[in-house]
C-alpha cells in the first residue's frame, strides 16, 4: 500500500492544530483582510501573474534571506561542486573513480534484474525524453546559425513595436506563458548583477580537471570566462582547451540589459518514485523544453523590433546562479537545502534558467511567503538526506563552515543561509547507488500539490505566522508525505499533461483556482 493516502479527517486535523472553534482566531488575526476579488489578486502590476493572496512583495534586492553586498563577490565556477576538480579536492581520485565504477555496476544489475523502477518500461520512458531538441539559435554570435533567426520588422517592411517597459514586461510575459513558461521574473542588470551576482567563468575548464595540492587549478588558458565590453551585441571567442573543453570568452555588452528568469514546471510525482530511472527525470525533460523556450524568446524579441535575447542557459554554464535569480526576481525564496529554491506554488519542483536581453523591462520584486522562515524549524530534507549533506542548524548563518578541515569553496559567501556540503551531495549522487538522488526534493514539506484545501490553508498560515511551523513539518510525516513505497504506483496515476499543473499563475476565468 502506498503512503500517499491518509485516514486523518480535515475536521480532526483542524482540531489538532487548534484552528477549529476558538483556535481559528489565532489564524484569522494573522490573515490579511480583502474586500473584493481584485484585492485578492497579486499586487504586482509588472506582470498579470496570479500569486496566492498570502504572497507579499518586498523591496528590490531585499529577499527573505539576508544579503551582505560588501561580502558577496562574483563566483568562480572552477569551484562548482559538480566538477571533477572539486570532487578530487575533497576525496581521493581512487575513491571518486571507484564510486563511479560501483554506480555503473549497480545500474547494470538493476536493469538486468528488471528491478521495479529500472525495468523496460522505465528505460523506454527515459529514452523518450532523452532525445535532444537543442537549437543554438538563441546563443552568442559566433556559435549560431543566423539562417534560423526570425526576420526583424525592418526586414519585413513593418513598423517596430513601440511600448513602455511596463507594456514590454506584460507582452513578454504573455508570450512566454504561451510558449510554456510557468514562472517569469525580470531584473535590471545594474552593478550588483554585473559585479556581485554574475559568475566569472563556466565549469568547462574544470569538468575533467583532477585536483592535486601541487596542481590545484587549470591554466587560465583553459577557462571560458564571462567578460564585459563596450560593444553593442554579445559575442563569443571560443577555442579548445587542454582537456578538450571549450575555452575563451563570452562577452556581455556593457550597455543597459535586463535579466529574464524563467522556470518550467516539474512532475513532483516522478521525483517521488525514487529510487527509479525517472526520479531525477525532471531536469532532463525540462532541458528539452528550455531549448524551445530559448529559441522562441530569441525570435520573439527579434521579430518585435530587432532586440536581442541571449545567454548560455545551462546550470553550470550560465552567467547566473538560477536560484539566486529566482529569489531576487520574486519567483521563490531560499531553502534549507541551499541549492534549490522554493516557490509558493510548487515548492522545489520547478526547473529554471535565465537569459539576458536589451528589450527594456520592469524589475519584479522579491517575495515573502514564509517559506524560508518555515525552513528554520523544518529539517525534513536534512533528516532524509542519505549523505547528510544538508545542514541541521537551527538558524541560518553568515559563516561558511569547513568540510573535513577544508574550505567550502563551492559556497559563495555573502548571504545568511544554511550551507550545504555539495561536494558530499555530488559524491553520493554519482556513486551512492541512487539515480542522482533528489531525496531532498521528494521529502520537502512543500512537495505536495495544491488540490487539498488544507494544503492552501497551511501555506497561508505559514506566510503570516511561524507559530505552527514545527507542527506542520511533523504532520507531513504523519500524513505519509514523501517518496512512494513503490515506484509502480506512478503508472496508474492520472496526471495532467507534462505531469504538472499548467494553470499555476493563471488568472483568467476557469483557469483561476
Amino acid at each position: 500500500m502506498s503512503k500517499f493516502h491518509s485516514m486523518v479527517s480535515r475536521r480532526d486535523f483542524m482540531k489538532a492544530i487548534g484552528m477549529a472553534g476558538a483556535g481559528v482566531g489565532a489564524v484569522a488575526a494573522t490573515t490579511p483582510v480583502f474586500h473584493d476579488l481584485d484585492e485578492l489578486m497579486s499586487s504586482s502590476s509588472v506582470t498579470p501573474a496570479k500569486r496566492p493572496w498570502w504572497v507579499k512583495e518586498r523591496e528590490l534586492f531585499n529577499p527573505t534571506s539576508e544579503i551582505d553586498w560588501d561580502l558577496m563577490q562574483r563566483f568562480d565556477r572552477k569551484n562548482e561542486a559538480h566538477s571533477r576538480r572539486i570532487a578530487t579536492m575533497y576525496r581521493s581520485v581512487e575513491t571518486i573513480d571507484a564510486a563511479a565504477v560501483t554506480q555503473k555496476k549497480i545500474d547494470a544489475d538493476r536493469i538486468a534484474k528488471q528491478t521495479p523502477g529500472f525495468d523496460t518500461k522505465y528505460q523506454a520512458l527515459k529514452a523518450g525524453y532523452s532525445g535532444s531538441t537543442e537549437s543554438p539559435a538563441w546563443a552568442y554570435p559566433g556559435i549560431v546559425d543566423e539562417a534560423d533567426w526570425a526576420k526583424t520588422p525592418e526586414e519585413l517592411g513593418m513598423p517596430k513595436w513601440s511600448g513602455t517597459p511596463e507594456e514590454n514586461s506584460r507582452l513578454l510575459y504573455a508570450a512566454l506563458r504561451y510558449y510554456g513558461a510557468m514562472f517569469i521574473g525580470y531584473a535590471e542588470v545594474e552593478d550588483k548583477w554585473r559585479n556581485k551576482l554574475f559568475v566569472k567563468t563556466t565549469t568547462d575548464a574544470v569538468r575533467n580537471w583532477t585536483w592535486t595540492p601541487q596542481n590545484p587549478d587549470p591554466p587560465e588558458s583553459d577557462e571560458l570566462r564571462y567578460v564585459y565590453e563596450n560593444v553593442d551585441q554579445p559575442y563569443s571567442e571560443l577555442r579548445k582547451g587542454s582537456t578538450g573543453r571549450s575555452a575563451g570568452k563570452h562577452v556581455i555588452p556593457s550597455k543597459p540589459l535586463w535579466l529574464i528568469t524563467i522556470a518550467t514546471g516539474a512532475c513532483m510525482e516522478a521525483t517521488k518514485t525514487l529510487d527509479s530511472t525517472i526520479s531525477k527525470s525532471n531536469s532532463s525533460t525540462a532541458d528539452n523544453g528550455h531549448e524551445a523556450l530559448k529559441v522562441r524568446t530569441f525570435n520573439f524579441v527579434r521579430a518585435l523590433g530587432g532586440w536581442r535575447a541571449f545567454g548560455d542557459g545551462g546550470h553550470q554554464t550560465s552567467e547566473s546562479n538560477f536560484s539566486a535569480a529566482m529569489i531576487l526576481t520574486g519567483l521563490a525564496e531560499n531553502s534549507r537545502q541551499g541549492n534549490y529554491c522554493l516557490t509558493p506554488e510548487t515548492g522545489p519542483n520547478h526547473i529554471p534558467f535565465t537569459m539576458l536581453t536589451d528589450f527594456p523591462l520592469v524589475p519584479t520584486k522579491p517575495i515573502d511567503a514564509g517559506l524560508f522562515r518555515f525552513c528554520h524549524s523544518c529539517k525534513k530534507c536534512a533528516d532524509a538526506c542519505p549523505s547528510q549533506s544538508i545542514s541541521h542548524a537551527d538558524e541560518p548563518s553568515w559563516d561558511v563552515p569547513d568540510v573535513d578541515g577544508k574550505p567550502r569553496v563551492f559556497c559563495n559567501p555573502g548571504h545568511k543561509g544554511f550551507w550545504p556540503d555539495m561536494a558530499g551531495c555530488n559524491y553520493y549522487s554519482k556513486g551512492g547507488g541512487t539515480s542522482g538522488c533528489w531525496v531532498c526534493y521528494a521529502n520537502c514539506t512543500f512537495s505536495e500539490d495544491k488540490a487539498a484545501m488544507m494544503h492552501n490553508i497551511i501555506r497561508g498560515t505559514v506566510s503570516t505566522t511561524s507559530l505552527f511551523n514545527g507542527f506542520f513539518s511533523s504532520m507531513s510525516n504523519t500524513f505519509g508525505y514523501g517518496p512512494y513505497e513503490s515506484p509502480e504506483v506512478w503508472w496508474d496515476m492520472s496526471l495532467p499533461a507534462y505531469g504538472f499543473d499548467s494553470t499555476i499563475g493563471a488568472a483568467k476565468g476557469g483557469y483561476s483556482k
